[in-house]
């Protein structure tokens, strides 16, 4: 093997011996990769290529080059009337009484500066925010018997302004963990909420995890 190196401007070739084999090795691999490196940026070259052609002559391309509101505008047409609806926004970024237990917990970030206790909540949120349906997380709500809880989700209805609280209980295959879920459920009962007219409960298990599909089954029955 052959080493090119350069010599008073001058392009020399270099016979590399068995003793210089380990370097070799290393200047076959480089060529290797350069030679690779160049075909993938062909390639990507060539993707970019269709794409460009792609998104300006089909539907789907067009489509998947539009941001996601637009994306959400043509989803649901009555979405713009909602964006209209400041007060809603205004509500939601207001400034309210949050759960002050448990901050250690909220290790999961669904943006730079708003975290959860779970994926799941995450999941939660991200699917209320894909529907622009103001919601408030941990926030502090009296109940008609003056009872006062931190669901894991205030909603306020983007279309009847009716407030939702949503419980989602994510640990059911712990038996100490349900007794809790059933005296926090009986809590809202008790005060003379209707469970799915009043409050949402969502659950997993160890076996049956929340999924992004069960979080929009439930905000498209919502909205239903």
């Amino acid at each position: 093997m052959y080493q090119q190196i350069t010599v008073r401007g001058k392009r020399k070739r270099i016979y590399l011996g068995k003793e210089q084999m380990a370097l070799a090795k290393k200047l076959a691999k480089k060529a290797y990769l350069e030679k690779r490196n160049q075909d993938i940026q062909e390639i990507l070259s060539g993707i970019e290529a269709y794409k460009s052609v792609f998104n300006q002559n089909h539907e789907q391309g067009r489509y998947l080059m539009k941001s996601r509101t637009e994306r959400l505008l043509e989803e649901r047409p009555g979405m713009r009337n909602l964006l209209l609806k400041e007060d809603q926004y205004e509500w939601m970024n207001a400034p309210y009484e949050r759960l002050s237990a448990f901050e250690e917990g909220r290790i999961h970030f669904v943006s730079k500066d708003v975290a959860v206790r779970s994926k799941s909540e995450e999941l939660i949120m991200i699917t209320l925010d894909r529907y622009l349906i103001p919601y408030r997380y941990d926030c502090g709500v009296v109940l008609p018997n003056g009872t006062k809880v931190y669901p894991d989700f205030v909603i306020k209805h983007p279309r009847t302004k009716k407030l939702i609280l949503w419980e989602h209980f994510g640990m059911m295959s712990d038996p100490e963990y349900r007794k809790k879920a059933a005296r926090k459920i009986d809590q809202y009962l008790s005060a003379g909420l209707t469970p799915m007219v009043d409050f949402i409960i969502t659950c997993e298990t160890d076996k049956v995890p929340m999924s992004a599909y069960s979080a929009e089954c439930v905000v498209k029955w919502l909205l239903r």
